[in-house]
């Protein structure tokens, strides 16, 4: 048996309108009449593994979840702490803060529009 590494992206959605939140919640993501309603920011799994270990205190934080292939969602009235984790984290790990600051920026289209953080 050959070992093959994991290289599943992950997924991290903002529906920008209700056509947006249609597209995530029904699987509509790939038809083009929706790809502009909603921001997808798409982590490689070396950019995935550069920040998994933090991703993982969202449980304990938020109760959320968050893996490659898993479907979870951070709720808007917790995107703000969620930033500020994370711009903490980025200074603390130099080594994500490029990945940290595409997620910063995923927080802030969601604080922006007032919609979830979807995670696949």
């Amino acid at each position: 048996m050959v070992y093959k590494k994991d290289e599943t992206p992950l997924f991290v959605d903002v529906a920008l309108d209700e056509k947006g939140r249609e597209a995530l919640e029904y699987g509509y993501d790939q038809d083009e009449e929706y790809k502009q309603h909603f921001k997808r920011l798409v982590l490689n799994h070396q950019e995935f593994d550069l920040i998994d270990a933090f991703l993982l205190t969202f449980v304990q934080e938020f109760n959320v979840f968050i893996d490659r292939g898993e479907f979870s969602t951070l709720l808007n009235k917790d995107v703000p702490k969620a930033k500020v984790l994370t711009e903490t984290y980025a200074q603390q790990h130099p080594e994500a803060k490029e990945v940290c600051g595409k997620l910063i920026e995923q927080f802030d289209v969601a604080t922006e529009c007032g919609n979830d953080v979807e995670f696949a």
